[in-house]
């Protein structure tokens, strides 16, 4: 199938931008900070738990955890696919020791304080969700750039946005997945059979996802050139709601597991691109008719009209 006559030609990788439907930093300056993972034997954070302040081990421990993550070109998320398996069960192994250490276990549905924290902007680092491996290997000479996820408490409100363009830089765009979150009730199971024990974890409405291209054959198009899509993953078509548990979350550092289980590791950064206002968002309506499942397409499908 393909999403319009405009998409079917150049600039159709805009489509997997979509991709980050499901989820959802500056490493290099932690990576340096006091207690960072250089200066501890075998980069095991959890033996400094029992004997140092906590604060002092969270450092420690998520020093380890993004020194171990690779830094691609252009900013591009690591993943599973992109890693060797040992570097890979490396950083799933330091991610749990980060998660053992949060700093608010009894969860966030009643923590007005990590509420607060968790609003900003993240910038994703390392995922091994389907729906980011999907697009490791674009074909054209595409790529996938930066991936950011701005998330605004009060609202009730986040973006997934990330940055798509050509190695020849013949043409660049983004996609931004536009979504509702709020918190789950104690006791809800998801996807992947997990209790929703310690109030940590939030469900997700994913409203559009809109692919925009910025700039074809060196020339701007001033976002004039826009599709507006209604994104249907996994969780959509197995029937159960959207889940994301925030498993670990400090002034810089996010970890959070998907619905299936899948690891998603975030640090504090400024995105590029500004978050829609309400208003905005609500006039948002799709054009057209196709959905788009990030964990398996590449471009949208369906027997509705492009």
């Amino acid at each position: 199938p393909l999403f319009g006559s405009w998409l079917a030609s150049t600039p159709q990788f805009l489509v997997w931008g979509a991709a980050l439907s499901s989820s959802i930093q500056p490493g290099a300056d932690l990576s340096r900070a006091p207690g960072a993972c250089g200066r501890l034997p075998g980069c095991r954070a959890t033996v400094l738990a029992a004997r140092e302040e906590p604060s002092e081990a969270r450092l420690a421990a998520r020093a380890c955890l993004l020194d171990a993550i690779p830094k691609l070109p252009g900013g591009t998320p690591a993943t599973n696919v992109t890693m060797e398996s040992g570097a890979y069960d490396r950083v799933l192994g330091l991610a749990a020791e980060l998660e053992a250490l949060m700093p608010k276990p009894e969860g966030l549905a009643s923590d007005p304080e990590g509420l607060a924290m968790l609003d900003g902007d993240w910038r994703l680092v390392f995922s091994d969700a389907s729906e980011i491996t999907n697009l490791v290997r674009l074909p054209l000479g595409f790529c996938l750039g930066e991936v950011f996820q701005p998330i605004r408490v009060r609202r009730g409100y986040f973006e997934n946005q990330a940055f798509v363009r050509h190695r020849l830089r013949l043409a660049s765009g983004t996609t931004r997945v536009v979504a509702a979150f709020e918190a789950s009730e104690l006791g809800s199971v998801n996807r992947a059979g997990l209790v929703n024990e310690k109030g940590n974890r939030i469900s997700v409405t994913f409203r559009h996802v809109v692919f925009t291209l910025q700039r074809l054959l060196g020339l701007p198009t001033f976002g004039k050139i826009r599709k507006v899509a209604t994104p249907r993953g996994p969780s959509e078509m197995s029937g159960f709601r959207p889940s994301l548990d925030v498993t670990f979350l400090d002034e810089a550092v996010r970890v959070s597991r998907g619905g299936d289980g899948s690891i998603f590791i975030l640090v504090r950064e400024d995105s590029p691109m500004q978050v829609l206002s309400d208003d905005e968002a609500t006039v948002l309506s799709p054009t057209t008719a196709k959905t788009f499942n990030a964990a398996e397409d590449l471009l949208p499908k369906g027997t509705g009209s492009s």
